[in-house]
């Protein structure tokens, strides 16, 4: 065998080295005790009673916050539609004290649900009267614990004593009687969320075809952390802080719709 082959032969040897033991740790897991178990959990129990009305405080004013943006939307939406189809339209607020009738209208709902309209105006008396609802719209809602505090011409409400009745400023209204006036009463069918057939007036935010604001003032309306419960006169303000609360004006002039937390 010459020198060339054995050289090639070896070159293609494969040397094994030994290899190492490595020594294995064996880890071994202790359980917690029970007193361990029982500490956590008290910790956790007072971390949640401290840091739970900061959470609850937070997550209603976001729900006011977001009422605010959704209702501000609403409104320049139907001042919108009312300057492209050239009609009277509204939005109609369902509040307590007899509007809309008691029976007509759920309770659940009332101060807290809005709907837009098309109505008509009688130039005899300078009243407004419900036509139909604006088509493929229905009944919007609040989030829960917000509710609308009043809908008139005066800008802010009393906190003071924990209670609201709306009624301190001049409020819009349309009547559910369509025109002429000596026309049967229809009513406004509120069957579509459980109620009936309202007979009563409804407050409201109305728009003139030009997208001007009815009325000879500027109007507000008022949200604020508040319930309605059957059978009283007031709403109960669960918040009575100013900062607690949202007022969106409308320019009667324009229609203009802005907000301004108070």
């Amino acid at each position: 065998m010459s020198m060339k082959s054995t050289m090639l032969i070896r070159s293609r040897k494969t040397i094994i080295l030994p290899q190492k033991k490595h020594n294995q740790i064996q880890q071994i897991y202790t359980p917690y005790t029970l007193m361990e178990v029982l500490l956590v959990l008290v910790i956790m129990t007072v971390l949640m009673a401290i840091t739970l009305p900061s959470f609850q405080k937070i997550a209603k004013g976001q729900g006011i916050e977001y009422a605010t943006r959704s209702l501000t939307a609403k409104l320049n939406m139907t001042r919108s539609y009312a300057i492209s189809s050239r009609q009277y339209v509204a939005i109609l607020f369902p509040q307590f004290g007899g509007t809309p009738a008691g029976g007509t209208f759920p309770v659940k709902y009332i101060n807290s649900a809005y709907r837009s309209c098309i109505v008509e105006r009688n130039s005899v008396n300078n009243n407004y009267y419900f036509k139909c609802w604006v088509r493929n719209e229905g009944w919007e809602f609040l989030p829960e614990g917000v509710a609308v505090l009043e809908t008139d011409e005066d800008d802010g409400v009393n906190t003071s004593s924990g209670k609201l009745h709306p009624a301190n400023g001049t409020i819009s209204r349309v009547s559910p009687s369509p025109l002429p006036v000596t026309s049967p009463n229809n009513g406004v069918n509120c069957s579509d969320i459980g109620g009936g057939v309202s007979l009563t007036d409804f407050p409201a935010i109305i728009f003139k075809p030009t997208g001007a604001l009815s009325g000879g003032n500027d109007k507000y309306i008022e949200l604020g952390e508040a319930v309605y419960s059957p059978g009283l006169t007031d709403l109960i303000m669960t918040n009575k802080e100013s900062l607690s609360y949202s007022s969106i004006a409308i320019n009667r002039y324009t229609g203009r719709v802005y907000c301004q937390n108070k």
